[in-house]
């Protein structure tokens, strides 16, 4: 993915003003966690299905460094909950000759199914899935983002095993979460849990209202980052990390830092032109 930081940035000095920056591609792996329970109604599972194939159009989808994998997990009981991995969805692009299409192709072949939403055993076998060494997953790679959008009505069946499976992510900081609620009584609060943050969940009344939203929701789950050289007055140096949309990363300053990165800060979020490819 990438994000173009400001319009007056120069590929050629790398430099805006005079404030070095690196604005590079970064890989993405994602994974959608898929509510298929029996509270889902064929409205919704629509919804949610026609959002994974536009954001899935939205992406550059492949096995290269700088592009996105994508794994699926569909989850309702335990003995209905399948995890399509990332090495198997790049198999089945490259048989078929589209990723892409290979993704899509099993999201509308899926069945809608029954039974209770055991959230919890979905993120136990997702988080098995990241941590194998077989399934494609580039977990310990640093210049790869890592991202879990869970699609559900926040009515786990076992709320106290969901956090408790949520909670075992806490030692991979490096993944996001982001939490899609498809009911307008979704439980806000297992919602933001899982999320992480109130910012990164999202609840909708409708499908027009979901569909409109689809583009902000791509540049939210944009991870593309600026990592800026700077060194102080004070003799002091760092290395800000910014995150898109997110600052939640920064880490402490001197005053001269602040106020300094502030400034930088203003000139990253100040751009109407994000490109993300």
């Amino acid at each position: 993915m990438y994000v173009q930081y400001a319009r007056e940035f120069d590929s050629k000095t790398n430099m805006v003003g005079n404030k070095c920056m690196q604005c590079k591609p970064k890989g993405t792996d994602l994974v959608f966690v898929i509510d298929d329970s029996g509270s889902i109604s064929s409205s919704e599972w629509r919804m949610m299905i026609n959002f994974m194939k536009d954001f899935i159009d939205s992406q550059k989808i492949g096995p290269d460094a700088d592009q996105m994998r994508v794994s699926l997990t569909f989850f309702s009981s335990h003995s209905k909950t399948v995890n399509y991995d990332y090495a198997v969805l790049l198999r089945n692009g490259e048989r078929q000759g589209s990723y892409k299409g290979a993704i899509k192709a099993i999201l509308s072949d899926h069945i809608h199914g029954t039974g209770r939403t055991h959230t919890d055993f979905a993120l136990e076998k997702t988080l098995q899935m990241m941590e194998s060494g077989q399934s494609g997953s580039r977990l310990h790679d640093a210049t790869v983002s890592k991202v879990v959008i869970v699609l559900t009505d926040g009515m786990s069946s076992k709320k106290h095993a969901t956090k408790i499976e949520r909670d075992q992510f806490n030692k991979y900081p490096q993944i996001t979460f982001y939490a899609i609620g498809t009911k307008k009584n979704a439980d806000d609060t297992e919602l933001r849990y899982i999320a992480g943050s109130a910012d990164r969940a999202r609840k909708y009344k409708t499908v027009s209202e979901f569909s409109r939203d689809l583009q902000d929701i791509v540049q939210m789950t944009c991870k593309s980052v600026a990592f800026v050289p700077t060194n102080f007055s004070d003799g002091t140096s760092t290395s800000v990390y910014y995150d898109y949309k997110f600052k939640l990363s920064q880490p402490k300053l001197s005053s001269a830092a602040v106020k300094q990165n502030n400034s930088l800060a203003e000139v990253v979020d100040d751009d109407d032109d994000d490109d993300i490819r």
